[in-house]
């Protein structure tokens, strides 16, 4: 379980961690950034497509080589946050 910015649980399950991998296998060496984003965001986004659900954010790593920023998007769905993707942008 990860945390939010506002402490809130927030599931990665399985399936979502398995998507991440097939688009995004660096993230297989990054997987510990998903939740630092979470825990403390630089930035946090409403989604455009669905803001009233789905939030995005991004954080600066300057000590990782694929790229300096992480994004990861959570649908808050009625019954508890989930992790939907994440990728270096």
């Amino acid at each position: 379980m990860l945390r939010g910015p506002e402490g809130q649980s927030i599931r990665l399950t399985d399936e979502r961690w398995d998507h991440i991998l097939l688009d995004h296998p660096e993230m297989a060496v990054l997987q510990w950034t998903i939740g630092a984003t979470l825990e403390a965001p630089d930035v946090e986004l409403r989604s455009r497509s669905d803001p009233a659900r789905v939030r995005e954010y991004y954080k600066e790593f300057t000590s990782i080589t694929v790229s300096r920023y992480v994004r990861v998007v959570v649908c808050f769905d009625v019954d508890s946050p989930f992790v939907l993707t994440a990728h270096p942008n």
